[in-house]
């Protein structure tokens, strides 16, 4: 993730990237990915399959 952001799920913060990899329940989720300093948040949706690893780069800059 460039920059670093701070990622929730809904209400729940998950941490502050770059972290190690987590698990996420099998389903669709919206993931906030926010950082302060820049004053910018985006949302980015997942959806979590069984036996499946999900990578998630995105650029905060764009």
């Amino acid at each position: 993730m460039t920059p670093w952001a701070e990622v929730f799920e809904g209400r729940h913060r998950l941490g502050v990237t770059p972290f190690e990899p987590f698990e996420l329940p099998i389903g669709r989720h919206v993931l906030s990915l926010r950082n302060v300093s820049l004053g910018v948040t985006r949302q980015v949706k997942v959806t979590i399959t069984k036996n499946h690893t999900v990578t998630l780069d995105v650029n905060l800059n764009e």
